[in-house]
């Protein structure tokens, strides 16, 4: 799966098009043995304390009438949700390697008819909509959780020229956990927004052995011109996300 695949028409511009998305899918991480073992003393701990704490007031009550509850212990599977969703802030620096659950971001990484770096945009704030205006992101998501896409990218039809000549889309794992330790497949889907119609979709292929160790995904290229949209899939893992720009060179056509 090192290399590209064959390029392919996917979409011509006309005087209704208005934007392409691009969907990035995935699903929460299950809790495991480990987790819930975990989860289950931190409960126990807290149970414990919260006794003690009552035991006073319970003796009191007894004297003044007053009503006091007793408490109750919180459920495991609650203790590990809240833990996995209070995640309050993204590191720039590098992978979240604390973080016990999964969070996979979207990127676009653009360059001009010429090969020469446009941007990139992803779900951080300074990457989220691009100089021009012509792409912007719907920003990060650290659960998985919903229904639809967890994390889109927008191409303006609209205000795109022959400039912007190619389009890579990336999937990195911005968590402590590869690519082989995801338990669900992610999809990457391309959308017609206009009409709400998908041009392409794939699952990540987390289960081959290539997945293993790396935290980046290079899904496909998307080229340019007159308004005439061709699609050539790369589908080629990366052990590290920093890595990307360089192996997105090798891609371009001198």
């Amino acid at each position: 799966m090192d290399n590209p695949l064959q390029s392919k028409a996917l979409y011509k511009v006309t005087k209704d098009s208005t934007r392409l998305m691009i969907g990035l899918k995935w699903e929460p991480r299950q809790a495991k043995a480990v987790d819930n073992i975990d989860a289950g003393i931190l409960t126990s701990i807290g149970y414990f304390f919260s006794v003690i704490l009552w035991v006073p007031s319970r003796i009191i009550s007894i004297f003044t009438g007053d009503k006091v509850d007793a408490p109750s212990k919180l459920s495991n599977s609650a203790l590990y949700n809240a833990k996995n969703i209070d995640k309050v802030s993204d590191d720039k620096a590098s992978r979240e390697q604390d973080y016990s659950q999964y969070d996979l971001d979207l990127y676009c990484y653009a360059y001009d008819e010429k090969n020469q770096f446009l941007f990139v945009n992803g779900p951080e704030d300074e990457n989220m909509i691009s100089d021009d205006g012509v792409i912007y992101s719907s920003g990060e998501d650290f659960t998985g959780r919903g229904v639809y896409d967890d994390e889109s990218a927008y191409i303006d039809l609209k205000k795109t020229n022959n400039r912007h000549a190619n389009l890579f889309i990336v999937v990195v794992s911005d968590c402590k956990y590869d690519f082989a330790s995801l338990d669900n497949q992610p999809r990457v889907r391309i959308v017609d927004s206009k009409f709400e119609k998908e041009l392409e979709s794939f699952d990540i292929p987390t289960a081959l052995s290539l997945s293993k160790d790396c935290y980046a995904y290079i899904y496909a290229k998307l080229s340019q011109k007159d308004g005439v949209w061709n699609f050539e899939p790369i589908q080629r893992f990366i052990r590290n996300a920093d890595d990307v720009p360089s192996v997105l060179e090798s891609y371009l056509k001198p």
